[in-house]
């Protein structure tokens, strides 16, 4: 099931008979499929569009339909609702879709002009305007002392019955997003720009979630932002979240703490004074440890104790040059880590480099070790796991892991006499590689591009975003990689080419 040209394109995966059997398209031009959710012979496709409103404004609609894929040449409709806001994250649990979206009001500070009579010249009156967002007031939930112009709206949708299950919105902002099997914790980003006081606070909402129907716990804040959902954990009834103090700062007032809070939301303790100066660049939460990566011009791997949340406590930690933004747990005590390797240029700055992938063994929580790099191409190399982690593949039967990655490389180039650097494209496709507990094995590359173009990109920098992998896909043996314009199956051991199917 493959979002691809505003539509779904439902493909038979057996090789033997690879086709596009059928396709759920959009009725609007204008409406763009955010997520997709297939499990249970039903696929539920989430999509947005904007529709201007009564008024100047111009709202974003969030459209939840659901069909049912027993029969996938010809799915059928079963339900569609629609949601006013524009759409943020998305959860499943069970048969429900737990959905967050935003919306705002529209505020226009214009100008009227006036005369009071003839003989005078033509006055400008300042006139406020507000454009509600159609949501009635009374239903929207007011925190003291949290002033927005955004209303922010969590909704439950079952799969199987009709209408919206449950729906609740306050006034304020949504970041980033972590849901629990019981709660949803949605953060929201203050800025401060006053002098002398540049930073920002982060306010965490709790709410109970029981048979798709939510209840307000609580509210807190901490100091500083989040980063993601890994940022954010639940462990026996305690919520935990590493953030960033001062992050505009680069200076020693930058810190990172873990923050821990009761089942009310009433805070427990800090863990601060982390990697003065340097920011959080990727967290991962795992039986009761939290291992944080932070960076500014090395990067700390932090073991830190959580499971008395009154009393964290760093357990130890490993300096090494470079960064992850993405830590993948691997069998028991050991971690992969994704990002970027770093140089120290000319002038003393510190530059990112290729794209790293790491191993971690962290089974002494004292003494954690990196005990294999794998460096690939040079600067502006990039995986679509620095923004999404989904487009890792790993195969934890195999220890195979799959991942789409863009390669450079710096060539020497001559120009008025003058030798210059140039970075042109070394590879784009998908790299598959080999993991235990020794490191990393390169088992080969997948390309969705012939060889004679791969030669002719070299020096064009692989510009046909047609042929780009976006996705890797394991099923039984065989692996399929996803771009735009094709799917190629290879055979996940040996990667000889097995079938491709060109999509239009």
């Amino acid at each position: 099931y493959y979002v691809r040209n505003k539509s779904v394109s439902i493909v038979d995966a057996n090789v033997s008979n690879l086709k596009k059997v059928s396709e759920i398209k959009n009725e609007s031009n204008k409406k763009n499929i955010i997520n997709i959710y297939a499990d249970n012979k039903m696929l539920t496709v989430i999509s947005k569009e904007y529709n201007k409103s009564s008024g100047t404004a111009t709202r974003s609609i969030t459209t939840v339909e659901t069909y049912d894929l027993s029969d996938i040449n010809n799915p059928k409709l079963l339900k569609s609702n629609e949601i006013d806001g524009n759409y943020i994250e998305s959860r499943k649990k069970g048969n429900i879709i737990y959905l967050l979206t935003n919306n705002y009001f529209k505020i226009d500070f214009g100008y009227t002009k006036y005369k009071v009579d003839k003989n005078e010249d033509t006055k400008r009156q300042k006139k406020l305007k507000i454009e509600s967002t159609g949501i009635e007031l009374s239903k929207i939930m007011y925190l003291p002392f949290t002033p927005s112009r955004h209303i922010t709206s969590i909704s439950s949708i079952s799969q199987h019955s009709e209408g919206v299950t449950d729906n609740l919105s306050y006034m304020g902002d949504s970041g980033a997003l972590y849901m629990s099997n019981d709660n949803v914790y949605m953060s929201s980003l203050r800025y401060s720009y006053s002098k002398g006081n540049e930073g920002e606070n982060t306010e965490i909402k709790k709410f109970a979630i029981e048979n798709g129907k939510f209840r307000y716990v609580g509210k807190n804040e901490i100091e500083g932002g989040v980063i993601n959902q890994f940022s954010m954990n639940e462990e026996n009834g305690v919520f935990f979240v590493a953030h960033t103090k001062n992050i505009f700062r680069s200076d020693e007032k930058r810190e990172n703490i873990i923050t821990s809070f009761d089942k009310n939301m009433k805070k427990i303790s800090s863990l601060d004074g982390l990697a003065l100066g340097e920011k959080i660049y990727s967290t991962r939460f795992m039986q009761g440890k939290a291992y944080m990566v932070t960076f500014k011009d090395i990067d700390p791997l932090f073991v830190i104790d959580i499971k008395d949340p009154g009393k964290m406590k760093v357990l130890g930690y490993l300096k090494i040059p470079g960064y992850s933004n993405y830590l993948h747990p691997y069998k028991t005590g050991y971690l992969i880590g994704f990002g970027h390797s770093t140089n120290q240029n000319k002038y003393g700055n510190i530059t990112t480099d290729g794209y790293k992938i790491s191993l971690f063994d962290v089974r002494d929580f004292a003494n954690p070790k990196e005990v294999d790099v794998l460096n690939i191409g040079g600067k502006a190399s990039s995986s679509y796991i620095d923004t999404d982690h989904k487009a890792l593949m790993f195969d934890n039967k195999r220890d195979i892991f799959a991942l789409p990655v863009y390669a450079t490389k710096v060539t020497k180039k001559v120009y008025d006499a003058k030798e210059y650097n140039d970075l042109i494209g070394e590879f784009d496709g998908a790299f598959v590689i080999k993991v235990s507990e020794k490191g990393f094995n390169t088992k080969g590359k997948v390309a969705h591009y012939t060889e004679e173009e791969i030669a002719d990109n070299k020096a064009n920098h692989y510009y046909d975003y047609t042929k780009k992998i976006l996705r890797c896909v394991q099923i039984g043996d065989n692996l399929y990689t996803l771009s735009q314009g094709m799917i190629k199956v290879n055979n996940i051991n040996t990667l000889k080419e097995i079938k491709s199917l060109k999509l239009n």
